[in-house]
């Protein structure tokens, strides 16, 4: 009976372990690590199981979201961020980290603004930013010298339209 047991609490903490490094192996690491988007966009609506980005993306909420400030890696409200600016990373069509990029301005036609430490322009034509951002480049764009920089966003094509030195 006794080595049943011990099989038994084995067999359990296996399944444990396994079930805790799945929950955690979507944890973005907020170490300035690049952080690639699986979506990007305007929140059109955000409840605590469900986010909504422009053009009728619907994503579920993990749980266990990290919701937090691009250019601080501060955590923030998730249900705060409707009307702004986001990256999310997924795990299927679930929203594991969502990255608050910016308010939309609503001028014509409409920016995102973002400011950070530039440190490459990667082969895909992305800006790379020192707190672990990565925006991508419209077509034609020029990139900028490393350094402090400003990304312009366009928040329906999710694409840089300018980016300028500063």
């Amino acid at each position: 009976m006794r080595g049943r047991h011990w099989r038994g609490v084995a067999a359990t903490l296996v399944v444990l372990a396994s079930a805790c490094s799945a929950s955690s192996s979507h944890r973005v690491v907020l170490d300035g690590r690049a952080r690639y988007p699986d979506a990007e966009g305007v929140v059109v609506s955000v409840t605590p199981q469900q986010l909504t980005l422009d053009g009728g993306r619907t994503y579920r909420v993990s749980s266990v979201v990290q919701s937090f400030s691009s250019e601080t890696l501060a955590t923030v409200p998730l249900l705060q961020r409707s009307g702004q600016y986001v990256q999310v990373g997924l795990d299927g069509r679930t929203a594991v980290w969502v990255a608050a990029v910016g308010a939309v301005f609503t001028s014509s036609p409409p920016l995102v603004y973002y400011q950070g430490v530039l440190v490459r322009i990667d082969a895909k034509r992305r800006a790379v930013f020192r707190d672990g951002t990565v925006l991508q480049l419209k077509p034609g764009v020029p990139g900028a010298a490393p350094g402090f920089a400003r990304a312009e966003i366009d928040p329906a094509a999710h694409l840089v339209v300018r980016l300028a030195d500063l």
